[in-house]
């Protein structure tokens, strides 16, 4: 009896034995584990951190236990051909370190970045000035809903509007469109164009200025006169014009928070910049080889004022103030750089910089009056200069 007890209690850790060594895969994906590389572990977080970190499009191949089992191959792979990498000490190579010592740098100056972005915030009060003070931003373009009656000979537009104001029936408008308009696209529709913007794009007329003017200045319900543009002849029935309103606050806040936060950025990364510059007595020789071999402040001038590129105006101009600082083109140099910030590369946040290194800098200079004017009107209108660097206000009235 004991013998055979012996013997069923034998099969039963024989049974058990197999049963665990087939389920021990199972165990170890279960305790988030999904690859082993000798003593090396690939672990469920990880993979889930690799697919977030996919572009869209791959993140579609990898998807479903297939896909996911595909990308852990994927992975192993690339561990395999680490390791055989290290173990070949590739990584000693002079070409391979200098790549190694890059892309760490870049890394690191990336971390950097997102770390001084962290501790910028913008306030309620930013938030409704810079609202406040960029409407147009915010507008909604003015639209009107019509129809049309379309044909590529001029004389049946005009019979068309002959028709159309003779007749008592006050559905004549839609029978024209819908039997006799050479628009196919809308004739189903009784010449319906939908919504629109009379000076963006339509539908079948495309962005056509003498069509959009003429549109504009019409009423609602009204009928317009033969209307000639670039595809043919129209005759325009208005029935709803929506007059350009701005766009509540809630729906832009996010945005305005957006562009506020980088221009904070921004202004904090350049200041930091700046502030490590000097902590670790940074030198340009370039820069300073570009003032020595210049035979003047007159010839950096000159050279700035015949040459097309902004940026490389704003080189010579900042040669002039840095390296010639009590020439009188110095206080011009720095004008000219925010003038060029400004109504050349459109960086307003450079040019009110530049303005305000200006103002400490030359307070009693003849350009200040400009600086002055600049920085309370740029971008408003495009502005011209005297050659000695002061505004044409009148032109910017004009």
């Amino acid at each position: 009896m004991s013998r055979n007890l012996i013997a069923v209690m034998t099969v039963i850790c024989a049974v058990s034995f197999i049963a665990g060594c087939k389920g021990g895969d199972d165990i170890e994906v279960k305790s988030g584990l999904v690859a082993r590389l000798d003593d090396e572990v690939i672990k469920e977080r990880e993979l889930k951190a690799r697919m977030k970190s996919l572009p869209y499009g791959q993140k579609k191949k990898y998807e479903g236990e297939a896909g996911r089992a595909e990308l852990v191959d994927e992975m192993i792979k690339e561990r395999v051909l680490y390791k055989a990498a290290l173990e070949n000490k590739i990584q000693n190579r002079e070409s391979v370190r200098t790549k190694l010592d890059y892309a760490r740098r870049a890394i690191l100056i990336k971390a950097f970045y997102g770390h001084l972005a962290e501790k910028v915030e913008c306030t309620d009060k930013e938030i409704k000035e810079y609202y406040d003070n960029h409407q147009l931003e915010f507008k909604n373009k003015s639209t009107v809903k019509a129809q049309h009656i379309f044909s590529r000979d001029s004389l049946k537009a005009v019979e068309w509007k002959k028709r159309i104001e003779k007749s008592d029936d006050p559905h004549i408008f839609n029978k024209i469109a819908k039997k006799e308009s050479e628009d196919f696209s809308t004739s189903q529709k009784n010449g319906m164009l939908g919504y629109f913007n009379p000076h963006g794009y339509i539908n079948f007329v495309g962005k056509d200025q003498r069509f959009g003017n003429a549109v504009e200045w019409l009423s609602e319900g009204q009928i317009s006169d033969v209307i000639s543009f670039d595809k043919g002849y129209s005759i325009v029935k208005v029935l709803e014009k929506r007059p350009a309103t701005i766009k509540p606050l809630s729906e832009v806040r996010e945005n305005i928070i957006g562009k506020i936060k980088n221009r904070k950025i921004k202004e904090v990364i350049e200041n930091e910049i700046k502030r490590l510059q000097k902590k670790y007595n940074a030198v340009n020789y370039l820069r300073q080889d570009l003032i020595k071999n210049t035979r003047s402040a007159k010839e950096l001038w000159e050279l700035a004022q015949e040459e097309d590129s902004p940026n490389k105006k704003i080189i010579y101009y900042r040669a002039i103030s840095n390296g010639y600082p009590d020439h009188k083109f110095a206080p011009q140099s720095l004008f000219m750089i925010a003038f060029t910030y400004s109504e050349e590369l459109s960086d307003y946040v450079f040019a009110r910089r530049v303005l305000n290194e200006l103002f400490e800098k030359y307070p009693d200079s003849e350009i200040i009056e400009s600086a002055k004017w600049l920085k309370e009107n740029m971008g408003k209108n495009s502005l011209k200069l005297d050659s000695d660097g002061s505004i044409k206000k009148e032109s910017a009235e004009e």
